[in-house]
């Protein structure tokens, strides 16, 4: 008899894993052998996950006309397929199974597939894609291939494609295909409507005249040359690199008067000195030309303020020439 439906409306799903000896898959299946259809399976959840070889599929392997595929109906808001999981809808001789996904987001990775393949006379199955962003890596492929008869339809809207294409036939990369074993003829059809599906799109080519590293590192003296790099105190570099200097040198204001402050300073003094007349003459410093020895036994220098002969200072500028 017929197959039953399966409808499934959880907020996450997880199938993952094959057994040890690899010969049963864990699966979502609705699948019928005889001569009789196989029904659908309807998942409605928050994020679906299928990995390490697990499927969910309807498939109908019968070889009668009756044995026809069902309908796989996912929607969801992320859909994740990594490391040979499988969504198929499947058939051996009777009508085409489709796949229908509605999700934000599908990721497929290594070697994943989406799959309405039809084996011997069978017709190719179609498969529906609305998402946001479509992404198949590693070599995962989506197909709707027949063997002996036409290929199904492939549609795709979304607003990023990334990582796969069209191809007319599979290849070791992610693709898209829908072809048939009879021939370019017998083709089905793939329809992408996606405004960021062109992986080059966005990309300019970049020139091929490589930068020698050699050119841009100067070549320094070798330690034999005596090379030294000396850092004495704190005007120099910074301990820190990180924090600033912190000089030790006072700051002195030495830029100029104005005129008239000066003149007011000089009408001020002037006007102190009339009020308090002092003795202005002072004493010429003098500097010492010979020393003597006090009551107290001390050294002084002392300077004569009357000289019988000129006194040549032991001190000479550095503009003197000797």
């Amino acid at each position: 008899g017929a197959a039953g439906n399966i409808i499934l409306n959880v907020n996450d799903i997880e199938v993952t894993g094959i057994s040890e000896d690899g010969q049963f898959r864990s699966r979502i299946v609705a699948f019928c052998e005889g001569n009789s259809p196989a029904r659908d399976v309807t998942i409605t959840t928050n994020t679906l996950r299928v990995r390490d070889g697990a499927e969910i599929s309807v498939s109908a392997s019968g070889s009668g006309e009756l044995a026809e595929a069902g309908d796989l109906k996912i929607t969801a808001e992320s859909i994740v397929l990594d490391g040979s999981a499988t969504l198929s809808a499947e058939v051996s001789a009777g009508d085409l199974g489709n796949i229908e996904l509605d999700s934000q987001l599908i990721l497929m990775r290594d070697r994943s597939n989406i799959t309405t393949n039809a084996e011997g006379a069978a017709t190719g199955g179609n498969i529906t894609i609305d998402t946001d962003l479509l992404v198949a890596l590693d070599n995962s492929d989506i197909t709707a291939n027949a063997e002996d008869s036409f290929g199904g339809q492939v549609i795709i809207n979304a607003l990023g494609i990334f990582g796969t294409e069209f191809r007319e036939q599979l290849t070791p990369n992610s693709d898209i295909t829908a072809s048939s074993q009879l021939g370019a003829s017998f083709s089905g059809t793939v329809e992408i409507n996606a405004p960021y599906s062109d992986p080059s799109a966005g990309l300019f080519e970049l020139p091929d005249n490589f930068v020698n590293p050699k050119l841009l590192v100067a070549t320094g003296c070798g330690t034999s040359d005596g090379n030294r790099f000396v850092q004495i105190g704190r005007g120099g570099l910074p301990t820190d690199p990180t924090k600033p200097l912190r000089g030790q040198t006072l700051w002195v204001d030495l830029r100029p008067l104005p005129r008239h402050s000066a003149r007011r300073r000089k009408n001020r003094n002037h006007a102190s000195n009339a009020s308090n007349p002092v003795n202005s003459r002072r004493s010429r410093i003098v500097e010492a030309n010979r020393w003597i020895i006090n009551n107290d036994g001390v050294v002084e220098l002392v300077a004569d303020s009357v000289q019988s002969s000129p006194f040549i200072s032991w001190f000479s500028p550095y503009y003197c020439v000797r």
